[in-house]
């Protein structure tokens, strides 16, 4: 994630962290989205889910628990098996500043095993996607004996 990240800040972009989905992430990008606030680059913090109650933990974790009251945290209720995020993602990409604005949509910890058609989600979301969007996903493999944990990261373009 640092990598794409750093790539995007070299190249003038301001970023937007849309999490989607059921599970609890912000505790994943936490160093990431303090550097970014930290520097400047953070646009939008965007949380997509048909839960409100998700919502308000993830607010809470940014605003209070990580101390970062200053992020412009966006919630949109969105049913991934029959909506589009596409207009979503393109509403928030605009700046009154006319600033580059990508957005890193991430699916981590597992977070696309909650969906009962991942495969689906998935290509919903990378439609969703244009321009310079990212999708980061991560998924845990877990080994025979039930106890062994792999993750596995996957980026997946729009282009």
């Amino acid at each position: 994630m640092d990598q794409i990240i750093s790539g995007y800040v070299n190249d003038g972009y301001k970023i937007n962290f849309v999490e989607v989905g059921f599970d609890y992430q912000t505790y994943n990008v936490s160093e990431a989205l303090k550097k970014l606030v930290d520097n400047g680059h953070l646009h939008k913090y965007i949380s997509i889910s048909h839960s409100a109650e998700m919502h308000r933990i993830r607010k809470k974790s940014i605003h209070e628990d990580m101390k970062l009251p200053q992020v412009d945290f966006v919630t949109v209720k969105l049913d991934f098996e029959t909506e589009s995020m596409q207009e979503v993602l393109w509403r928030y990409k605009q700046s009154d500043k006319n600033e580059k604005v990508a957005n890193i949509c991430l699916l981590l910890k597992g977070g696309v095993s909650n969906f009962k058609q991942p495969e689906t989600i998935m290509a919903k979301i990378a439609q969703s996607m244009n321009g310079d969007d990212k999708l980061l996903v991560s998924t845990y493999l877990t080994g025979v004996d039930g106890k062994d944990k792999v993750e596995r990261d996957l980026t997946i373009s729009s282009n």
